[in-house]
């Protein structure tokens, strides 16, 4: 039973949805941890202790659960985001993501062609990157900045400099490397 998201506006509207989640789940025998559950407010006052546990009735049990600071992300459906709109996380996790498959790709770089690395980034890269930041806004040069390891790898794999022009690789003629900002738009 995972990534089930309910939403509300306060604590009571939100243990009455929780009461006819639970009856739906106890009549279809569905075994849910009530434990596993994650919190997120958002809320007006600026003194909150988020390190405080908050009590709530999820159907007949009392579950006690942490909020999760505004600045904290989590993950529904693959996709992270938090509470304040800040994009660090998603920003590190795709630039860990990049930087690790352009590592493999360096290691292997004599197994597979300069094809075979286009292929990756363009169909395996981008669309991965996509559907991660689809709830982030990435500007054109954080963008630039989370492709250059991989950029870096391509541009070595073809024995050009790294500081050889984009152009080459992007030009659609040539290699038609997609670029990241054009696929966001």
């Amino acid at each position: 039973m995972d990534d089930t998201n309910w939403i509300s506006n306060d604590i009571e509207d939100l243990e009455n949805i929780l009461e006819i989640a639970d009856e739906f789940y106890k009549l279809n025998d569905i075994k849910i941890n009530k434990e596993k559950s994650e919190l997120l407010l958002k809320l007006n006052k600026r003194k909150f202790d988020y390190k405080r546990k908050i009590y709530i009735n999820f159907g007949d049990q009392i579950i006690n659960i942490q909020p999760k600071h505004p600045n904290e992300s989590t993950r529904i459906l693959g996709v992270w985001f938090n509470m304040s709109c800040k994009k660090n996380y998603v920003t590190k996790q795709i630039q860990t993501e990049i930087r690790n498959i352009s590592d493999n790709i360096n290691r292997k770089m004599s197994y597979i062609t300069d094809k075979q690395s286009l292929y990756i980034f363009n169909m395996l890269i981008i669309p991965k990157i996509e559907y991660r930041s689809q709830l982030t806004y990435l500007t054109e040069k954080i963008c630039d900045k989370l492709t250059i390891p991989y950029r870096i790898a391509f541009k070595h794999k073809l024995k050009f400099a790294r500081t050889a022009p984009n152009a080459i690789i992007e030009n659609y003629l040539i290699y038609n490397w997609q670029s990241f900002t054009e696929v966001l738009k």
